[in-house]
């Protein structure tokens, strides 16, 4: 009989101890640990990186070498068969201006956006050698002394050109320069004079 008074003090006193070791001294239960937040993240979201736009000229010379006979000097002149290639470009329009020496002689505009390239036999619908009011003018062909370094410079324009009529083909080509997304540049030597056509 003692020994089992002996036994239940022990064990409430076991179980009180448990209680104490539970509680918060105001008769609840204490509250489950809290998580530290997670850390922010380190690295930035990914980004879409558009390509520059670009614009690669290829002329039917090799680069620094004579310019295709028919496309000089002369009556008979035929526009130079460049080709080009545009990457991130949605120009409105296309313009090429034409220099010798660093002199600007002439300039193509209005070459709509979807053309990639000129002909030798025609050019592209819309498009006309500036000034405006000489509007189906032959073009004159490379003029300029043999051997004498052209540029032809192609333009990819974010608006249509805008120009005074009587503006002339430098003014036009330094608007071409303020309002070019590309550019590009294919170079030749100046060739002798185109033949004259014969009737």
């Amino acid at each position: 009989m003692v020994r089992s008074a002996r036994l239940a003090a022990v064990t409430g006193l076991v179980v009180a101890g448990l209680l104490v070791g539970c509680a918060t001294g105001d008769g609840r239960d204490l509250a489950p640990a809290i998580q530290p937040p997670p850390p922010p993240p380190t690295t930035a979201p990914p980004t879409t990186v558009l390509p520059d736009p670009t614009i690669d000229v290829l002329a039917p010379w090799p680069a620094g070498g004579q310019i295709t006979p028919s496309a000089g000097c002369g009556t008979g002149a035929a526009a130079p068969a460049l080709t080009w290639f545009a990457s991130g470009v949605s120009p409105v329009e296309y313009l090429v201006a034409i220099a010798v020496d660093g002199v600007v002689q002439d300039v193509l505009v209005g070459i709509p956006p979807e053309t990639t390239g000129l002909s030798d036999s025609r050019l592209p619908a819309g498009a006309f050698w500036w000034p405006p009011t000489e509007v189906g003018r032959r073009w004159p062909g490379v003029c300029g002394p043999e051997g004498a370094t052209a540029t032809f410079t192609v333009y990819a324009l974010n608006q249509q050109l805008e120009a005074a009529d009587d503006a002339d083909v430098a003014e036009v080509a330094s608007l071409a320069e303020l309002t070019a997304v590309a550019h590009d540049i294919a170079t030749g030597l100046v060739p002798p004079p185109a033949p004259t056509p014969t009737s």
